[in-house]
């Protein structure tokens, strides 16, 4: 029998002790099933009560930081694709007409993918026929997306050919699809000399 003053008295089959001020530090870990009607509760004492708080705090701790990460990450993802919403015209007037296409060959900063991926289709939507190459670096890594209008493909112009031959000059590969593709390269030195070589590839296809 387990008396707690003159309130409590309980039949015990576990662990005695000589007066609950022994317990000290209580904390419930956990609680389960393991009849109908029937719960379990699991508990810690003492000092492996506060280690099991601690950790409970650690993790707490460690799940807070990982949002506000992915928070902060979300809101300077929202204010790159703000900022280059607002290139959008710029980088459009920057457009020269070769052979009846709008040809766009643009160096972008501090972008990632999705953002340049976004923006080339943002300017195809708005020019019935055109080339458009963005490439920029990113985390001391050069990112580089080609994409071709429906007429050119039919054509015969192949963005996958095309950024594999780019990708050679940042010293990276690539790959997609005909009407759009991506690449990624080291050689953050020769963004100005892939844009180059894109312009030379669409002159010669």
């Amino acid at each position: 029998m387990v008396s707690i003053g003159d309130y409590s008295k309980e039949l015990c089959g576990g662990s005695h002790i000589e007066n609950t001020k022994e317990i000290g530090l209580f904390k419930i870990a956990r609680e389960s099933s393991i009849a109908a009607g029937m719960r379990r509760i699991e508990a810690v004492t003492g000092e492996n009560a506060r280690l099991c708080i601690e950790e409970q705090k650690n993790r707490l701790k460690r799940v807070n930081e990982s949002k506000k990460k992915k928070d902060e990450e979300k809101l300077l993802h929202h204010q790159r694709m703000k900022e280059a919403e607002t290139r959008l015209d710029e980088i459009s007037s920057k457009a020269k007409d070769i052979k009846g296409v709008k040809v766009i060959l643009e160096e972008i900063n501090d972008a990632d993918l999705n953002l340049l991926r976004k923006l080339s289709y943002s300017i195809k939507t708005k020019n019935k026929s055109s080339f458009i190459v963005l490439a920029g670096k990113r985390d001391d890594k050069v990112i580089c997306v080609l994409s071709i209008s429906e007429d050119l493909v039919k054509k015969g112009m192949d963005a996958v050919a095309m950024i594999k031959e780019i990708a050679t000059v940042i010293g990276g590969s690539g790959g997609g699809r005909k009407e759009f593709a991506q690449a990624g390269g080291k050689n953050i030195s020769k963004i100005k000399e892939a844009l180059a070589k894109a312009k030379e590839i669409f002159s010669r296809s």
